[in-house]
């Protein structure tokens, strides 16, 4: 005989929890209400769901209920408890802003998006280290700082990032990935002063120079800074070197 969990009472305040709860793992998921919706239909089974009811869901309208959290759930690789708040069944201690480790696929995805701007960060010091005295070309310095600028804001601008400037709970995976988070904005500061420096007019050939060398040091100190930060970042959410 299999016993039957007493249904949840739905309550104005439960459909809010609920519905903030969906709403961050998504975010932390990077996926828009479409995309979330298709993944459920793709990696569940069941009814097709679309993104009008996520918004449903989301806004309160509508109680997530036990069986769609548990879909939710499984589509985004998360303990239904993250989800279902007040079933009896699902209890978890964490919340979607706390379970780092259970979105570690998509911290990991992240994790490379920020691991990609190094060898642009390296390719960036090494031209201005070596610019010779006097050369006031700046072309070739301009698309790479162009590239590195791109791939720094791709990775400081991603949704998993509010998650980790919100009030998140501490534990490795957190403190190691907001460290990285903090690294490429250090790095992207660097690089834009960096670029200032570059494009001063009229600059003296030796004060070009002490500029070039001076920016070259600090990039090649945030890019250091910013790989060591991902080394125990890869570690912390088991992302293969």
């Amino acid at each position: 005989m299999t016993l039957t969990p007493p249904p949840t009472t739905e309550t104005p305040d439960l459909r809010t929890l609920r519905g903030a709860a969906l709403r961050a793992a998504r975010n932390a998921a990077a996926l828009s209400a479409r995309d979330l919706a298709d993944r459920i239909n793709l990696r569940t089974s069941g009814s097709d769901i679309t993104q009008h009811a996520i918004y449903a869901y989301e806004s309160g309208k509508v109680l997530l209920s036990r069986e769609m959290g548990v879909r939710v759930a499984q589509a985004l690789s998360l303990h239904p408890g993250e989800l279902l708040a007040g079933e009896p069944d699902f209890k978890q201690p964490t919340s979607p802003a706390n379970a780092s480790q259970a979105h570690s696929p998509e911290a990991a995805r992240w994790l490379k998006l920020a691991q990609a701007s190094l060898p642009v960060a390296n390719v960036a010091a090494r031209l201005l280290g070596t610019r010779m005295l006097g050369d006031s070309r700046i072309d070739g310095f301009l698309q790479v700082f162009h590239l590195l600028l791109t791939d720094l804001t791709a990775a400081t601008t991603s949704p998993l990032t509010t998650v980790l400037d919100g009030p998140t709970g501490r534990d490795q995976a957190n403190d190691a990935a907001t460290a990285v988070l903090t690294a490429c904005r250090d790095l992207n500061a660097a690089t834009e002063s960096a670029l200032e420096n570059l494009v001063q007019p009229n600059p003296s050939p030796v004060a070009a120079h002490k500029a070039c060398s001076a920016a070259a040091n600090a990039l090649r100190s945030a890019a250091d800074q910013l790989a060591e930060c991902l080394i125990v970042a890869n570690k912390a959410y088991g992302v293969a070197e």
